[in-house]
């Protein structure tokens, strides 16, 4: 069986990339037909694509925004031979890398496809679309009512633990690098004491201020049941400091963020700080 593999780098953020390779319009900008893919495991896949007289269908194996999909294809014209094809996403100091397999076709199959995918993956990758979406300090506000316990991964000072506190939840904080370094934070008079734990417990919320952990704690947020992911945006931009609001993510990283978290069931939060959020 033959494999196809195609690496393309591409001076742009892998949210981008990703948002070239998951958002409906743009696929269809992209391949100039009908790619589509319901995007969760076991979804389906359809792809239509006249110019290049390709017409298949596959079911959605791995969905892992924005780094990598993965489906099976079966062309309706050899409806008995399945392959698989995967899209991957990988940051570099230039951008991104993106890399296009397509694995277990016939010497026949490849040779017709090889040069389509060449030609596609070659072409220029669409812009992001939409507007960024921000949140008011009232649905913030809501966001907290609705919690009991936060995960803190980062935040700027004791100042986020102490609102929180106060306003009456629970706080869970990423202690350290190692997978059992975890604690429970309280008041004790006025001194912030933190308890050890040896593994996370279920959270509401996930507030992240480190813009570069996004992907793992998206996934550690859906592990621990979190209904809300807070990823703390600054409004003040490069290369002025950072103020105690956070980090300040541009338009088309928020736009994208939050279709991540979206698609994964949860609510996104880029641009209210939790400590105003919790005071209010």
């Amino acid at each position: 069986m033959k494999t196809i593999r195609i690496d393309v780098a591409v001076p742009k953020t892998a949210e981008k990339v990703w948002a070239a390779i998951a958002d409906p319009d743009q696929r269809r900008a992209w391949f100039g037909g009908v790619y589509d893919i319901d995007p969760f495991e076991g979804g389906s896949v359809r792809i239509d694509l006249p110019e290049d007289g390709l017409h298949a269908e596959g079911i959605l194996r791995a969905y892992g925004p924005p780094h990598m999909l993965e489906h099976t294809f079966v062309a309706n014209s050899l409806p008995r031979i399945e392959s698989v094809c995967r899209w991957s996403v990988t940051r570099t100091i230039d951008g991104s890398l993106l890399t296009f397999e397509q694995v277990g076709m016939s010497s026949a199959q490849h040779d017709q496809l090889a040069p389509m995918w060449s030609r596609l993956l070659g072409a220029t990758l669409p812009d992001v679309s939409g507007q960024r979406r921000r949140t008011s300090l009232r649905e913030a506000g809501a966001a907290l009512r609705g919690a009991r316990r936060v995960l803190l991964v980062s935040y700027i000072d004791e100042e986020v633990p102490r609102a929180l506190l106060r306003a009456g939840l629970d706080i869970l904080v990423k202690s350290g690098p190692g997978p059992d370094q975890w604690s429970l934070a309280r008041l004790d008079g006025d001194a912030l004491v933190f308890n050890p734990r040896t593994a996370p417990e279920p959270v509401d919320i996930v507030h992240l201020d480190v813009d570069t952990l996004f992907d793992e704690y998206l996934d550690v947020a859906v592990r621990l049941g979190a209904s809300v992911y807070w990823v703390h945006s600054a409004r003040t931009r490069p290369p002025m400091p950072h103020d105690k609001r956070g980090t300040w993510l541009p338009d088309d990283v928020s736009i994208i963020q939050r279709e991540a978290v979206e698609a994964r069931g949860l609510t996104y939060i880029d641009d209210v700080y939790i400590a105003d959020a919790a005071r209010a």
